[in-house]
C-alpha cells in the first residue's frame, strides 16, 4: 500500500506546479463574468478529464494507470485552462 500511494504521490508531485496556473485561470474567468469558461475551468480536473481517464488509463497500464490519473488530469486542465485565460487577457489590451 505505501509502494503504491508514494508512486501516486510522485505523479501528483510532478503536476503540482501546475495547480496555481489552473486556479488563477478559474478565479479570473470567475471575476470577469466568463461563468461558461469559469464552469468548464473549474469542472475539467475532476469531471471531463478525470473521470475519462480513470476509466480508459487502468485498462491501459494496470495499476500504473490509477497512479497517474489524477497527475494526468491536472496536465490536461492545465492545457485547457491557458488558452481560456489567454483569450480572455488578449480582449482586455
Amino acid at each position: 500500500m505505501i509502494e503504491v500511494g508514494a508512486a501516486a504521490l510522485r505523479w501528483q508531485a510532478a503536476a503540482l506546479p501546475l495547480l496555481p496556473a489552473i486556479v488563477l485561470s478559474n478565479m479570473m474567468l470567475q471575476s470577469i463574468g466568463k461563468g461558461v469558461k469559469a464552469s468548464v475551468t473549474a469542472s475539467a480536473r475532476s469531471g471531463i478529464f478525470f473521470i475519462p481517464l480513470i476509466l480508459a488509463l487502468p485498462p491501459a497500464f494496470g495499476l500504473l494507470g490509477v497512479e497517474m490519473t489524477q497527475a494526468a488530469a491536472d496536465v490536461l486542465s492545465f492545457a485547457l485552462c491557458i488558452p481560456l485565460a489567454v483569450s480572455e487577457l488578449r480582449k482586455m489590451k
